[in-house]
């Protein structure tokens, strides 16, 4: 386990899920990559999670309840607004370069300190339709390579691109909905 590099916990059960016992992740030193998809609370902040200030890769797609993100630098409890946004320490993650918020609905804006994650290159935050303002400290990501998100935001990260990003690429994309699965 020492070596492993990338871990998912994906969770197919018709309801969210809770993840306990999270504490093992700081023993991984090699871990780059962290997927949790569709969890309550993904990472604990009684937990030490120290493996994650050398992450690379983070995708906390159909999450909810952030309210337990540690801080990356104390690893002490951090207690979001009752808004349920991501944690003011994210811009403790000095190498990420990744970061997928799709899908999180219960996100209402990105914290300022997005803007010290210099090394981000690409951003997926597709379907986050209560995310409606980004911080102007977006405009320091000068690294940023992508962007994915609903037209709302775009044409936000579209006027960042035109003031300081101007390599940056929106790819604005619509709300999908499907009804296949009724056919099961």
């Amino acid at each position: 386990m020492k070596k492993l590099k990338f871990l998912i916990i994906s969770n197919c059960g018709i309801d969210k899920a809770t993840v306990k016992g999270l504490d093992v992740l700081s023993s991984l030193n090699q871990l780059k990559s962290v997927r949790l998809e569709r969890l309550i609370s993904p990472l604990s902040g009684k937990q030490s999670i120290q493996a994650l200030q050398n992450i690379e890769k983070l995708s906390l797609s159909l999450c909810e309840g952030f309210d337990y993100i540690p801080t990356f630098n104390s690893l002490q409890d951090l207690n979001l607004n009752s808004n349920n946004n991501l944690p003011a320490s994210i811009g403790k993650l000095e190498q990420l370069e990744y970061l997928d918020i799709s899908l999180c609905e219960i996100l209402k804006e990105l914290p300022k300190e997005i803007g010290q994650l210099k090394t981000l290159k690409e951003l997926n935050m597709r379907e986050c339709s209560n995310l409606t303002m980004l911080p102007s400290t977006v405009c320091e990501l000068h690294s940023l390579k992508l962007v994915t998100g609903d037209e709302t935001i775009g044409k936000q990260w579209l006027r960042a691109k035109n003031t300081s990003i101007p390599e940056l690429n929106v790819q604005i994309v619509e709300a999908y909905f499907s009804l296949d699965w009724l056919d099961i």
